[in-house]
């Protein structure tokens, strides 16, 4: 029978029992939509009932697979054993793990139990999900682990332009066992989450969800019974292009009050109680009100800062926060991400709050530089090219008016090319280098030297032709396809002054995870 027990960390341990009904209950979740169309209204050709027929072997893979995972506390690593025809047995050392999650709803409140998200560099998904611990299992398995998790043993290799050095990592304090609480760096209050609602606009996510089910259950109005009901409300028999033009202004007008208050709505749930706490080198984020959320962030750990602000971030004076480590998952659960810092901060508070994250990160002494202001010419000639383009295929299709298109894309163009190019810039501090480009979307960027996996330097044809190159700098943590910082347009000197810079710094810093 399952067992729970905490204090035999030496033994393989089952997980909490009603471990059996939130399996079943996740796997008939994706299904329960279709069983209520079928039972209920028995429209369409049957696939909601052959949709239901599917929950059942998926429901009983579920069942067997947790049902045949053990997971032990060892000395030095975390074991984890289950499948029952396909047997895994994973080994996942202390020093490995960077994270240990959990999430509980309101259900997990009421049961005293949590899912465990064990998390380490590896990247893609988590290193082990644990569904369901008790609570008093889950933070001996937090207290154990950090406890016993040491500096890593191997010696990680930079790159930087075909050199490689190998350095002792540093060996992080032995964290003894984590409390409950820690020191409240930063905190979003509700009148900090109404704001993020205004800002975020999720309320499209449930005037989606209200559309979908409105197609399904084939109840979406016609225009004929719209018109019937605006009427019947209005008192209106005829419509003229005037009182026409009122009722969609003041209409488009609700619609975006009514988006904004359930985003609101959405974000305090959210986010409820959002707090980032600070103890020793460990820094945790609470937040949730029907899910609670309690992620872990080791400070050492984090690769790269991102400063962040859309145009209505800068109107309210905010801004958001992310940390990013090495391997970390993105968690987008209801809209929410794992490596939030905080998703709303009053920017005059960035330095407070860096110097608490990152002391190496001194955000008010930057000494920014400009990229090169040729370089307005080069993304000009690109859009001035899509404008042409646009402008024929619609003066070709819509003539004779469709060739005045180009009579706004034009200017548009040069005028996004003197924002997005004036928006740049880059600076070298002692320990960093930093980022920043964008006006609708701003977003600030800094890499400590010794996060620095890779620099290179890269001369296009067209950065040859205007003299010009591109700096760019890896991470652990970047992901496929992307660079934690990408400079372009650089004059050819300054790049390779960058780049010599980086790379010096790079090889002449102790790498750390």
């Amino acid at each position: 029978m399952p067992s729970d027990k905490p204090e035999e960390t030496g033994s393989f341990q089952r997980l909490h029992p009603t471990s059996l009904l939130f399996t079943i209950g996740g796997a008939l979740k994706g299904f329960l939509v279709p069983a209520l169309i079928f039972l209920v209204l028995r429209k369409g050709e049957g696939y909601e009932f052959w949709g239901m027929l599917i929950a059942v072997p998926v429901t009983l893979y579920a069942v067997f697979k947790y049902i045949s995972l053990r997971y032990r506390l060892g000395d030095e690593e975390l074991i984890v054993k289950e499948g029952i025809f396909n047997r895994t047995e994973r080994h996942v050392p202390y020093q490995r793990i960077q994270n240990i999650d959990t999430k509980r709803n309101i259900v997990h409140r009421f049961l005293k139990v949590t899912d465990v998200i064990v998390q380490t560099a590896s990247g893609t998904a988590p290193e082990a999900t644990l569904r369901v611990l008790s609570d008093e299992a889950a933070d001996v398995m937090r207290k154990h682990v950090f406890a016993r998790r040491t500096a890593p043993s191997t010696t990680p290799t930079i790159i930087a332009d075909g050199l490689e050095t190998s350095e002792p990592a540093a060996a992080p304090a032995p964290a003894a066992a984590i409390p409950e609480d820690g020191r409240v760096v930063a905190r979003a209050r509700i009148r900090d989450l109404i704001v993020f609602g205004i800002i975020s606009n999720r309320g499209m996510l449930a005037v989606a969800a209200l559309l979908g089910v409105f197609w399904q259950f084939d109840v979406m109005p016609s225009k004929e019974q719209i018109g019937r009901w605006a009427e019947a409300v209005l008192g209106v028999r005829e419509w003229t292009w005037l009182f026409s033009s009122v009722v969609v202004i003041v209409g488009i007008l609700t619609a975006v009050v009514l988006l904004r208050l359930l985003s609101i709505l959405w974000a305090v749930l959210s986010l409820y109680d959002f707090k980032l706490l600070r103890d020793g080198d460990e820094l945790r984020t609470r937040f949730g009100l029907l899910t609670e959320h309690a992620l872990a962030i080791p400070r050492h750990r984090i690769q790269l800062m991102d400063i962040e602000a859309t145009l209505l971030h800068r109107w309210f004076k905010r801004v958001a926060i992310r940390a990013r480590t090495a391997g970390a998952i993105q968690n987008q659960e209801a809209g929410t991400s794992r490596d939030w810092l905080m998703p709303i901060l009053r920017r005059s508070t960035i330095p407070d709050l860096l110097s608490e994250v990152q002391p190496e990160l001194d955000y008010t002494g930057v000494p920014w530089r400009p990229v090169e202001r040729r370089a307005r010419r080069r993304v000009f000639a690109k859009l001035l090219f899509l404008s042409l383009a646009v402008t024929i295929t619609l003066g070709v299709t819509l003539r004779p008016w469709g060739w005045l298109t180009g009579i706004p894309l034009i200017p548009l163009a040069w005028l996004y090319a003197h924002i997005r190019v004036k928006s740049m810039g880059y600076a070298l501090t002692s320990q960093a280098i930093w980022f920043k480009s964008g006006w609708f979307y701003w977003r600030c960027r800094a890499v400590r030297y010794s996060k620095i996996q890779a620099v290179t330097l890269i001369e296009s044809p067209f950065d040859r032709r205007h003299r010009m190159a591109s700096v760019k700098v890896d991470t652990a943590n970047a992901g496929t396809g992307t660079d934690a910082i990408a400079i372009p347009y650089l004059n050819v000197e300054d790049a390779k002054e960058v780049h010599g810079r980086l790379k010096s710094e790079a090889v002449g810093t102790e790498f750390k995870w």
